[in-house]
């Protein structure tokens, strides 16, 4: 399973990067390619010292659901995971996140998250894993056995992502994550969810 880590950010928060490749580069398993999209960018001589990493600069403001699907055309993985680059990942978030497209063989994986450091060691086979992923039609959210889950953090087939892309429009900006897995679930791709942490979400 070729896993590719698709950052996305601003100009301005560029001096994460350091920190978000240091935790990547100490994942138990390692992704088969980080790619970061970063716009705003008049000089990218800041970003070009990190090696082995595919860069994608733009002067523009490029908004977050354009930005990922350009991420996507320049992967070459089996599995994208999306990221912000003020986000911190579970140091077995690649491992974990592999062992389930492995096992269950889904179209896209949805996890939860922490807003603290948690790096406890997870047991791939003792996974809370589940299917019943269900819509709010009034709203962008989406429920598993009838709790709201958080969207945000989304691993997803590159071949599903031909099909389903992020909403580049207006109206969907800052609502990008909820539409695009209301757009998988519709589409009738099959998604899986484990309440695990396997990211430090900074909000």
């Amino acid at each position: 399973m070729k896993i590719s880590f698709c950052i996305t950010a601003y100009s301005r928060d560029i001096h994460l990067l350091d920190r978000l490749t240091d935790s990547i580069l100490n994942q138990s398993e390692k992704p088969y390619e980080i790619i970061l999209f970063c716009s705003e960018v008049a000089d990218n001589s800041i970003i070009s010292r990190i090696p082995d990493i595919k860069i994608i600069t733009r002067v523009d403001r490029v908004m977050q659901s354009k930005a990922r699907n350009i991420c996507s055309k320049v992967s070459s993985g089996d599995v994208l995971i999306f990221f912000d680059i003020d986000d911190i990942p579970h140091y077995q978030k690649i491992e974990v996140t592999s062992y389930l497209f492995n096992e269950y063989n889904p179209d896209f994986l949805l996890h939860s998250y922490s807003d603290v450091v948690h790096n406890n060691n997870i047991d791939k086979k003792l996974l809370d894993v589940r299917t019943n992923l269900k819509i709010d039609n009034t709203s962008t959210n989406l429920y598993c056995d009838g709790f709201p889950i958080h969207h945000a953090h989304i691993a997803v087939k590159k071949d599903v992502f031909k099909k389903v892309r992020f909403n580049e429009s207006l109206k969907a900006y800052r609502k990008e994550d909820g539409i695009f897995c209301q757009e998988l679930i519709r589409n009738n791709f099959k998604g899986i969810y484990t309440p695990e942490k396997l990211v430090q979400y900074n909000q």
